[in-house]
């Protein structure tokens, strides 16, 4: 694959060719790591340029020749498996990804379709860089003893310590809202519905997004998956492998009678934010259709962003296939979570991708 890159890259990182498997023969069942694979465990290949790159220079890289736009659709039993899952995870940055400041991504797929053996051309140099904290920016929260509740089944994070990025994606100041994204995808957009949302499913299946993720709890009547890491994590995508999005039990620490901390709600150059012991969120609404909605009176109790976390009920609910977001009550300094329909934008808070803690019933 051939990059024209814009200027001052100095890295660029990609999943590699590791991450593709062969199920059986044939083009439609070649594709990426599947639901069963934990995203941690996605292989990235790092290119560091010897200087920062000009305007229009090319950069090549290796992918595995295969039909890169492939989706694989079933549906059975009201659901629908399978998911556009072959692209190639594509980020460049203006440093290494630790001292990174500013970079951009992509998850290139259908612009390689029927390129074996063949150089597809990946044009970057109208690229706008995203500004990006470095690893030493992050924040540090500590806590112990999180709980987090699936349908009934209550597990318990004995240790936890989490590395928040000081500011949302799209942002430059922790009290800025940043951009807007649907779940899952990479790119703000003017308009916010399920007939712009470039995960659903096709057309017979309009309004039942497709399934995304890799499934982590199963309790009966509902399923858990998460985006960590992948193709779907717009954090790991726009800013590369050093971070990506938090889910829920991380969300659940920054709370004063669940994770125990200092939190308090304030406002800053108008706009109010949650404030949990030096980390910054601010208080941003959700954009459904080209409308900013809140929850409530969105002065009390409001989204903040997305979490990783998708909640999928029994086969009869397909409509069901929402994602979680944050969502503090300001007036007792907790939080709840709030499903929302994937297609709805949202900002993204990213934490370090080696934040890490331990359920006391599974590793996470």
């Amino acid at each position: 694959m051939r990059l024209k890159l814009p200027a001052g890259i100095k890295c660029i990182e990609y999943t590699s060719p590791a991450y593709f498997k062969v199920q059986s023969s044939g083009v439609g069942t070649v594709y990426a790591k599947g639901e069963n694979d934990p995203y941690k465990n996605i292989p990235t290949t790092t290119v560091t340029l010897a200087s920062a790159s000009t305007a229009g220079q090319l950069a090549y890289i290796a992918v595995p020749a295969i039909n890169h736009s492939h989706s694989a659709w079933t549906y059975n039993s009201g659901k629908q498996y399978g998911n556009l899952r072959t692209g190639v995870i594509v980020t460049i940055l203006n440093d290494t990804s630790a001292e990174a400041t500013a970079s951009t991504g992509s998850v290139i797929g259908s612009d390689l379709s029927s390129k074996g053996g063949q150089i597809g051309t990946w044009d970057w140099t109208g690229a706008t860089l995203l500004k990006r904290p470095k690893v030493s920016d992050a924040i540090t929260i500590s806590s112990s003893k999180v709980g987090i509740s699936w349908s009934g089944t209550i597990q318990t994070a004995e240790t936890m310590e989490t590395g928040w990025a000081p500011y949302n994606i799209g942002a430059e100041q922790p009290y800025e809202i940043g951009n807007y994204y649907a779940y899952g995808e990479s790119q703000p957009k003017s308009e916010y519905s399920n007939g712009t949302y470039s995960l659903r499913a096709g057309a017979s299946m309009s309004g039942r997004p497709d399934y995304l993720g890799v499934k982590i709890q199963s309790p009966s009547p509902n399923n858990y998956y998460t985006i960590d890491g992948g193709r779907y994590d717009t954090a790991r995508v726009l800013w590369g492998s050093a971070w990506r999005m938090p889910n829920m039990c991380e969300f659940r620490a920054l709370d004063l009678t669940k994770g125990g901390h200092n939190v308090s709600v304030t406002t800053i150059s108008g706009q109010k934010c949650y404030v949990c012991e030096g980390l910054t969120l601010p208080i941003s609404g959700c954009m459904d259709g080209s409308t900013l909605s809140h929850y409530g009176d969105g002065t009390t109790y409001d989204w903040v962003a997305w979490s990783t976390t998708i909640m999928q009920q029994a086969a009869s609910n397909p409509g069901w296939n929402m994602a979680f977001a944050f969502c503090p009550n300001m007036q007792t300094q907790s939080q709840d979570y709030d499903r929302r329909e994937k297609y709805c934008g949202m900002p993204v808070r990213a934490v370090l991708a080696s934040s890490v803690f331990t359920l006391a019933n599974q590793s996470y």
